[in-house]
């Protein structure tokens, strides 16, 4: 039984169905022109009571006052009365179903006009004024030309059917209505409809409705049992906000700092600058479960070594200083260097990990670069040769970045989500340029929970990151489209942001989506690139990834991919992390990028592949110092396939040069270097 909110009423409105539709009952419920809505025209009007037989003259004519209606069957009748009341006895009508023509009579009468029947029986009408006259006569013919298209057409289809009716009609009797549409005596017509109306009014006197007599019916009050409709909340899963404060290695050197107007202090601070990559992983289902949180922990005078590499990227296209441009309100330079995350764990457990990667200024190998924090031999004398070295690297190479080592520690206690607040990272282990993809670092994590069989290489070096539950207070905080979120201080300072969620797709951690997000995470995974002949050195391999619209000569990438600390918030390429002489490079980077809402097929990602020259060489000529990258291929692929976005890995051929509409272009042609690239 269907529940209800209140009682149901003795008596339901009855049904109306099409053949009950029929006249509105007024003073007059006989009058065929009693109906509301039914008129179509009306007016005074003189009418002469004689056939064309008799001579007409000017004192046969009555004023009248005519009403046009249509009736029910789709047929139209003109009434006459006394008045412009309808009063209970028509003085007259006439039935347009039997004109077939209606035309003026200048000698009969002034604006006089004549209605010519079929059985050649005129009427004859006349006008107050010339206006009025046309009225009636333009309206008069539409009705005579309709009627005398549907008599055609019911002609022609009754010639058609006549045979195949005749047997299956034959013995049927008529019902009064049908009898009567084929008579042409307009009394009968008129008692025929009159008789119809009767018949409808005895069939709605004493209807019953049926559910009122059902007592079970009326005792049922379901008011109380129907919650209220809420729209869908977010999704309840565990949130806790990570606070990275430092990150210090053993070589310090005595910077300065100088203030503008200010004076010069020097500290000592560490000799380069080094970048944190902050992302969950879990291990018991052998995947990563957040985006990267990237951070960027430098004290001011150790940015300032990438200032020169730096100020193109973070100067606004309209020329305007950072300070000025507003993201939702805003100051980007409020964004710039956030320090705090918001991570999301649906499934939490104890085999969830916190991975930190530290990458550096691209310079060398992995263990060329890091053997200097690991000697213990004079470490004043060796700080300041890595520093200096560094300067030249940073002014050079600065927007290049390289592994450097990792670190992880434990989110939670148990299953229920008790962060292990306590916990500490792991020492800073030299990263294997060998094992840079997720699954390695999967393998590593393993190997770390057996730390008597680990046999990996220590950084000495100092990571402090703070892990704690989000208290009730927490504000200024960001979306990871870097919205704000109530309550938002108009200070801006200390702003955390909200780090995605890659949540497994299975059915019971499916949820539906609750705010817009239109973000496209791609991950290059692996070149192949060793065997390729057409360019020799090929070896320090950077890749360069672009979003755009078009695929002609002169097309632009677009300013859609969010960028890492220091740099623009939305910025138009990004980089992956370079491996030193190694021309099957695997990589690991995440490039997050800012769809827009309507996408067509010319929108693709490309890949441009850079030879990177790391030698620093004082000797050599200026020229060849400015020449840092060199283009050695390109691969590309459309975002959409048959209408979808195109997902999971692919394995795209690399070409030796970019031609004009290469979207167009197979997967052999004009792809003379011939390798692949994987992405996922």
């Amino acid at each position: 039984m269907l529940p209800c909110k209140s009682f149901r009423p003795d008596k339901i409105p009855s049904h109306v169905f099409e053949i009950d539709e029929d006249f509105e009952k007024d003073e007059d419920s006989s009058s065929l022109c009693s109906q509301k809505g039914g008129v179509i025209k009306q007016g005074w009007l003189h009418k002469a009571n004689v056939n064309s037989t008799i001579t007409v003259t000017m004192r046969v004519f009555k004023r009248r006052y005519f009403y046009l209606s249509q009736l029910t069957d789709g047929s139209y009748i003109l009434n006459s009365y006394k008045d412009e009341k309808i009063s209970k006895e028509s003085k007259g009508c006439i039935f347009l179903d039997a004109c077939n023509d209606v035309v003026q009579c200048p000698k009969m009468r002034r604006y006089a006009f004549e209605l010519k029947t079929i059985d050649k029986y005129s009427h004859y009408l006349a006008a107050e004024s010339e206006q009025e006259m046309e009225e009636w006569l333009v309206t008069l013919r539409k009705i005579i030309q309709s009627n005398t298209e549907s008599s055609v057409q019911e002609k022609k289809d009754t010639v058609e059917a006549a045979q195949d009716d005749e047997s299956s009609t034959q013995g049927k009797s008529e019902n009064i209505l049908e009898s009567l549409e084929r008579s042409m005596h307009p009394e009968l017509m008129k008692y025929g409809r009159e008789t119809d109306q009767l018949n409808k009014l005895s069939r709605n006197d004493g209807r019953q409705n049926l559910f009122s007599f059902d007592p079970e019916v009326q005792r049922l009050d379901f008011s109380g049992m129907e919650p209220d409709v809420k729209p869908f909340e977010e999704k309840s899963s565990r949130r806790f906000v990570v606070c990275c404060q430092d990150l210090s290695l053993n070589l310090l050197a005595q910077l300065s700092d100088q203030s503008e107007g200010g004076p010069t202090n020097r500290f000592h601070l560490q000799v380069e600058p080094f970048f944190l990559s902050l992302a969950l992983f879990d291990l018991k289902n052998n995947c990563k479960i957040s985006a990267d949180f990237h951070v960027d922990l430098n004290p001011p005078p150790v940015r300032d070594m990438l200032l020169d590499t730096s100020a193109s990227k973070v100067e606004d296209v309209k020329g305007r200083t950072p300070g000025e441009s507003l993201v939702h309100g805003i100051p980007e330079s409020c964004l710039r260097y956030i320090k705090r995350g918001v991570f999301s764990v649906t499934d939490p457990h104890a085999e969830i990990f916190l991975v930190a990667r530290v990458e550096k200024v691209l310079q060398g190998s992995i263990t060329h670069c890091a053997e200097p924090y690991m000697k213990n031999s004079d470490p004043g004398k060796t700080a300041q040769k890595v520093h200096k070295v560094a300067k030249q690297v940073c002014s050079r190479l600065g927007q290049y970045r390289m592994p450097f080592g990792w670190a992880a520690r434990p989110v939670f206690k148990d299953s229920q989500g008790t962060l292990d607040a306590e916990g500490k990272f792991s020492p800073l282990y030299k990263q294997d340029s060998g094992k840079l993809s997720n699954e390695d670092m999967l393998k590593l994590l393993a190997e770390y929970k057996k730390p008597e069989k680990t046999k990996l290489q220590i950084i000495p070096a100092q990571l402090s990151i703070v892990i704690k539950d989000i208290p009730l207070d927490f504000t200024n905080c960001v979306t990871a489209s870097y919205i704000p979120i109530k309550p938002f201080e108009k200070s801006c300072e200390n702003i955390a942001v909200e780090v995605e969620e890659l949540v497994p797709e299975v059915a019971k951690y499916c949820y539906p989506f609750t705010v817009y997000k239109n973000h496209l995470y791609v991950y290059p995974l692996h070149l192949k690139y060793e065997n390729q002949k057409v360019f020799a050195k090929a070896r320090n391999i950077a890749v360069c990834i672009e979003f755009r619209d078009s695929d002609e000569a002169d097309a632009r990438p677009l300013k859609c991919i969010y960028g890492k600390p220091g740099g623009q918030l939305l910025t138009s390429n990004a980089y992956a992390a370079v491996l030193h002489h190694n021309q099957s490079p695997e990589f690991y980077d995440e490039i997050k990028i800012e769809l827009p809402i309507h996408l067509h097929q010319k929108h693709h990602l490309l890949f441009t592949f850079y030879h990177v020259s790391c030698e620093i060489n004082t000797k050599a000529t200026s020229k060849k110092q400015d020449t840092v990258e060199t283009q050695v291929g390109y691969a590309w692929v459309p975002l959409l396939k048959d209408g979808r976005i195109v997902t999971l890995e692919r394995h795209l051929p690399v070409s030796s040069n970019l031609p004009p509409g290469y979207l167009g272009l197979g997967d052999t042609e004009s792809r003379r270097v011939g390798k692949t690239f994987k992405m996922g």
